[in-house]
């Protein structure tokens, strides 16, 4: 399953699990290696998340194991 899938999955899910919130925002801090789900200015969830071998810098070409974000 391609990482984007997992990434559309996980906020589908948590979307679920918190219906009273609303998710308006997904944030993804590369250097915490963590994704955070945010209803407003307030975390509703967040994930440990991993990138490439070499996930510093930007995306140049496939295959580089840099993570475009």
């Amino acid at each position: 399953m391609p990482k984007i899938a997992v990434i559309l999955v996980l906020i589908s899910l948590s979307a679920l699990t918190a219906a009273e919130q609303i998710v308006d925002k997904v944030l993804v801090d590369k250097s915490e290696e963590t994704l955070y789900l945010l209803s407003g200015d307030s975390v509703v969830s967040e994930y440990s998340v991993s990138f490439g071998a070499d996930p510093k810098g930007h995306k140049q070409k496939e295959g580089d194991e840099n993570t475009n974000c």
